[in-house]
């Protein structure tokens, strides 16, 4: 960041001097909260937004730049299909906005990150009447030196606030008891636990397997057995048949690897066909892909919605095993990619009477699909908005879900629900 005494000018028609030296205070205070203490993730991509829009380097904060500097993909990665910088940014801003939500600290230097940028924008807190911001001054001004006006205006408004909350406060208490159980029922985060919650809970070790051109081989042996302890995984440190697995696989399975640390569970990734059913006996594992992902289409054989195709390049479907001849939810192989205009994915998560252990199975009918459904299951707004469609009580059941994916111009819209089944 500059040296002390620099200070940053926004490029804003109401341009505003803010002293450099006063945002990296805050930046540092919002650091050390624990909404961005515990995550080193969402701490490093503030400091770098913070720091580069500081030193006006805003060519550095584009998307590519960020994934490259911050989470270290290689140089060539596909921004399009890697939505790491996206889903990181979103949360930094909701964690943001959790911090400043605090009235005590409305008077604070307010950092914010706008939503379709990833350039910061930094405010005065004192405002005048019509709720703007105040001029800070001309350039080399002290942004401390605020007129005594405003200052008395600021402490008058805070008053008229205080007021305002002790009457709401007494209208919310009365609410609150209405409210409480909608409350724990919807949030976003309950909903994403109760997912997880059945696979997750007591296991010390998750084994995600991608899918991999295996060539109609069955499955193999490991060359190793699943390593005990942290282990470091990601794009760049799978096993020697990486060269045969869909990138989009692996793209979703480092996403999900991410999340999973995030709840303290060790992961493995592994091929599918590196994988032996000794291996998915030990514990529970996450089964990436529809028809590349071998286990994928061994394990869900049998279940109630399940994926079939007529060839590698023909006909391919998520099949309703009430209703086997229909096939409504299908993608033509064979057909231009630029004539796809959607595509399907199916999210399973079961016991498996096989092996003993909870698997999820996260696929689309193509590497789009996949993708779509991979965002859903981490991203914790994207799982409550499903929960009036799941079945009821199904927090603990064999779960499966079937989504719609819109396709445009080779990129995957927000996944819609058209069906689930529980049991």
């Amino acid at each position: 960041m500059p040296g002390s005494g620099s200070s940053f000018y926004p490029k804003s028609p109401a341009a505003l001097l803010v002293d450099a030296d006063a945002v990296r205070e805050q930046a540092e205070r919002i650091l050390a909260d624990p909404l961005f203490r515990n995550s080193q993730r969402y701490s490093n991509l503030l400091r770098f937004i913070v720091d580069r829009t500081l030193k006006g380097q805003v060519d550095d904060l584009r998307e590519r730049i960020i994934g490259i500097e911050v989470f270290r993909r290689t140089p060539d990665y596909d921004s399009s299909i890697d939505p790491t910088v996206r889903v990181a940014a979103s949360e930094v801003r909701k964690r943001l906005a959790l911090y400043y939500a605090e009235p005590t600290r409305e008077l604070e230097l307010r950092i914010e990150v706008p939503v379709r940028s990833y350039v910061a924008e930094f405010k005065v807190p004192n405002q005048g009447p019509s709720g703007t911001l105040v001029d800070a001054g001309q350039p080399g001004q002290d942004v401390q030196s605020i007129p005594e006006q405003n200052m008395l205006e600021s402490l008058r408004s805070s008053r008229r606030r205080l007021i305002s909350y002790v009457g709401a406060t007494v209208a919310l208490i009365a609410l609150v008891f209405v409210f409480w159980g909608l409350r724990t029922a919807w949030s976003p985060g309950s909903t994403l636990d109760e997912f997880w919650g059945p696979v997750t809970d007591g296991s010390g070790s998750m084994l995600i397997c991608i899918g991999s051109s295996s060539g109609g081989q069955s499955p193999v042996q490991p060359t190793t057995p699943l390593p005990p302890g942290p282990a470091r995984t990601g794009a760049n440190e799978l096993p020697p048949q990486r060269g045969n697995v869909p990138m989009t696989d692996v793209n979703v399975a480092v996403a999900l690897d991410t999340f999973l640390r995030g709840k303290a569970v060790n992961t493995v990734i592994r091929p599918a066909n590196a994988a032996s059913l000794s291996d998915l006996r030990a514990g529970p594992e996450l089964l990436i892909g529809s028809f590349d992902n071998e286990w994928t289409v061994r394990l869900g054989a049998d279940l109630h919605y399940r994926f079939q195709r007529e060839s590698d390049q023909g006909l391919r479907w998520i099949e309703n095993s009430a209703d086997p001849g229909n096939k409504d939810w299908a993608v033509d192989m064979g057909a231009p990619q630029d004539q796809r205009s959607t595509d399907y994915a199916l999210i399973s998560r079961v016991l498996d009477q096989t092996t003993g252990q909870w698997w999820v199975g996260i696929g689309g009918l193509t590497g789009l699909g996949t993708l779509a459904a991979g965002q859903l299951v981490i991203e914790p707004k994207a799982m409550a908005t499903i929960v009036p469609q799941l079945p009821k009580g199904w927090e603990q059941k064999n779960l499966q879900i079937v989504l719609v994916v819109k396709v445009v111009q080779g990129s995957s819209g927000v996944p819609r629900v058209i069906s689930t089944y529980s049991w």
